[in-house]
């Protein structure tokens, strides 16, 4: 865990992400979790690997058009094209699925902990294409209280890599770039896209950091034919 020193009279605002920063999946990457949803609904291997590069694909054509934004998941499964059976409960096995796979990170955790015992205010600043309400839900059942807002990205067509979603922050929180320090995992989008907005970051470490680079970068279908 990184040593951050928090204090209100250097940072008013402390913005944390919330996936791989407080909040961690027990599956090693993102689109495990097409694939364990497909699998509890079909209870087949190769269908599911199927429906994960669908879903993928979907996903990619829900964003086009769309420069700097994000997508939801109602736009996501309009573009789904998936002829098997119960596509309508899909999205729920999906959206149950996230939210059994999710649990607590604790180095986040203790950081953000550690900012609410120094009363500075805690935000939490995400790019997600999932609903808030159902990410308060994932937040809840983690433990994870004491934040004043969530700034996601879906809901104010803005994200963190291109530092426009950090704009936004100091302008509904009423601060300066100099008074918000945010924390978050990925160097694109919350370190440099932090910077382009002129705030102070700081980066906390995935978990299994090489071993997700390299089943990451073989291909979606090899990577879940090896490790299911």
């Amino acid at each position: 865990m990184p040593h951050i020193r928090f204090s209100p009279s250097e940072h008013k605002i402390v913005s944390f992400d919330i996936f791989d920063t407080l909040i961690e999946r027990e599956c090693l990457l993102p689109f495990d979790v097409f694939f364990l949803a497909a699998m509890k609904l079909y209870g087949e291997k190769g269908m599911a690997v199927r429906f994960t590069l669908s879903r993928i694909a979907a996903e990619a054509l829900s964003r086009e058009g769309m420069p700097g934004r994000e997508t939801t998941l109602d736009r996501i499964y309009e573009f789904l094209t998936w002829e098997a059976p119960a596509i309508s409960s899909l999205k729920e096995f999906e959206l149950s699925t996230e939210q059994e796979i999710c649990r607590p990170k604790k180095s986040g955790i203790e950081l953000m902990n550690k900012a609410l015992e120094a009363q500075t205010t805690v935000v939490l600043t995400t790019d997600m294409y999932l609903p808030q309400p159902f990410i308060r839900q994932i937040l809840t059942k983690c433990g994870i209280c004491g934040y004043d807002r969530i700034f996601l990205s879906n809901e104010y067509g803005r994200n963190k890599s291109t530092g426009t979603l950090f704009e936004t922050l100091k302008e509904t929180m009423g601060v300066k770039a100099g008074e918000v320090l945010h924390i978050g995992d990925n160097i694109k989008a919350d370190y440099l896209g932090a910077r382009k907005a002129g705030i102070d970051s700081r980066l906390i470490m995935r978990n299994h950091f090489l071993k997700r680079l390299f089943f990451s970068k073989i291909g979606v279908a090899e990577s879940l034919n090896l490790r299911y």
